[in-house]
């Protein structure tokens, strides 16, 4: 394994730094903590519906 590979964080690890940008964004706009966890349950009931939105806001961008 080459220095390069060591330093590269697994998928797992860049999910978990944005979800946890995602919690800190929606706090600092004032969402409290049981509103922000309600909120990430109804994603993670709905994981398609939510992967569907995304992809509409990237495709929307370019």
């Amino acid at each position: 394994m080459s220095a390069a590979a060591a330093v590269v964080p697994d998928r797992h690890e860049v999910a978990m730094a944005a979800l946890l940008g995602a919690w800190r964004t929606l706090r600092a706009a004032g969402l409290e903590e049981a509103e922000v966890q309600a909120l990430f349950l109804q994603i993670a009931d709905r994981p398609e519906d939510v992967a569907r939105r995304l992809r509409k806001m990237v495709n929307g961008l370019g």
